[in-house]
């Protein structure tokens, strides 16, 4: 079971930057209801369900979605709520509508952070290994032991091009819609 502490600033981290306020009355004038709750009112969620800090949330607060292709649009406390459960269930959390990763489990999230610092450190590898390709060329009719070097060189350029596409790929799986 992830930590409540990381639980806690994923969502308010998720809906201080990813999402639209939207009005009270969103509902009733749009003639549509929550897809979470499926009231147009006030959020009907069971008790059972409300975390303590989902109960400060207003039951009338209605948020849209900015992370999905389209957006979405319920309960704040309604989404509070379902992506909460699937946090604590070490899942990332996704949208209910188009299942859109909206908030990353923190095994995901610190599976993400080290991919991304691989990636960074085999591009590096990559940068200068290239450079030392490209000043030994010219060299190496002359010297002829350079030959040898700029064949290696060449040749863990490649090893490292690969590691970096499954990395790649890798990540690209992480970040994957269920």
């Amino acid at each position: 079971m992830p930590s409540i502490f990381y639980t806690h600033a994923a969502l308010e981290k998720f809906f201080a930057n990813s999402v639209e306020n939207l009005s009270a009355n969103y509902y009733s004038a749009h003639e549509c209801e929550c897809s979470i709750c499926g009231s147009d009112e006030v959020a009907d969620i069971p008790p059972a369900q409300i975390t303590s800090e989902a109960s400060t949330i207003s039951p009338t607060a209605v948020v849209g979605t900015s992370l999905c292709p389209s957006p979405h649009v319920f309960h704040k406390r309604c989404l509070f709520t379902w992506l909460c459960m699937n946090l604590f269930e070490n899942k990332d959390a996704s949208c209910p509508m188009c299942r859109t990763k909206l908030v990353f489990s923190k095994t995901t999230s610190t599976a993400l952070k080290r991919a991304m610092a691989d990636l960074a450190e085999i591009e590096l590898v990559m940068l200068v290994m290239a450079r030392t390709c490209e000043q030994a060329e010219p060299h190496i009719s002359r010297q002829p032991r350079l030959g040898y070097l700029y064949a290696c060189c060449k040749g863990e350029l490649v090893k490292f091009e690969q590691a970096k596409t499954q990395l790649e790929e890798y990540i690209s799986g992480l970040l994957k819609t269920d």
